[in-house]
């Protein structure tokens, strides 16, 4: 599932990200485009959400109930 970085570049909100926010979002293309065209947001990087090796744990005697 691809998303992708924005940031809020208009002088409104966008989607309720204040201006100059940057948010993740997977926004439909005809909508990103008019939002691009009328100035409001601009795209900053696509993004591929993963999970990264170490950057996880198990919760909390997770192992130790399955031992039972």
């Amino acid at each position: 599932m691809t998303m992708r970085e924005y940031e809020v570049i208009g002088k409104r909100e966008y989607r309720g990200n204040a201006p100059g926010e940057i948010f993740h979002a997977r926004i439909p293309a005809g909508a990103e485009s008019r939002a691009l065209a009328r100035g409001d947001i601009r795209v900053l990087r696509t993004v591929e959400p993963t999970i990264q090796s170490g950057s996880y744990r198990l919760p909390d005697g997770w192992l130790q109930q399955g031992k039972e």
